[in-house]
């Protein structure tokens, strides 16, 4: 599978690198009828009579240069990166009778957060993991796992729901 992406890959760098070429040659042709009146007045007398060859030429060109361009601008300028900040997970130190505490928090962008802490009592991940049936882990999480829910609205008053 990737033997075949890798020779599929190698056999479109020949026609990439024929269209960067035609792409630069056609930019090249806008670039010098703006900046050579020399230039410029040897393809007027090209397209006495002939106005469409001459927005055709024109017209490439300038798809060519804003190609161009897009794509510097496109590799040179960095990504924005996600902000990690908003959704977090993360551990707290967990307190006495406790084995893990986990704390899964979400941001909205008015300014309120939702705040959901798991806590495992000790010993209750072997519980939880070492269950049998269904019903078995039911009990286990029932006995061994507490979950709090706390909502902040954007004034950053706390509302808890246990």
């Amino acid at each position: 599978m990737l033997a075949a992406m890798i020779a599929a890959l190698v056999a479109l760098l020949p026609i990439v690198a024929e269209v960067t070429v035609y792409v630069l040659v056609c930019s090249i042709g806008i670039i010098l009828y703006a900046l050579s009146p020399k230039f410029r007045n040897r393809k007027k007398e090209e397209w006495k009579g002939q106005p469409l060859r001459k927005y055709l030429f024109l017209g490439t060109s300038g798809v060519c240069v804003a190609a161009i361009v897009a794509l510097a601008v496109f590799l040179l300028f960095p990504r924005p990166r996600p902000d990690r900040r908003s959704n977090d997970l993360a551990m707290e130190q967990a307190r006495e009778g406790e084995e893990l505490r986990l704390v899964i928090k979400t941001d909205s962008g008015e300014g309120a957060t939702n705040q959901v802490r798991i806590a495992v009592k000790e010993g209750g991940v072997t519980k939880i993991l070492h269950t049998k049936s269904m019903d078995d882990l039911k009990q286990a999480l029932r006995e061994n796992v507490t979950v709090e829910k706390s909502k902040t609205d954007a004034t950053n008053q706390v509302r808890s729901n246990p």
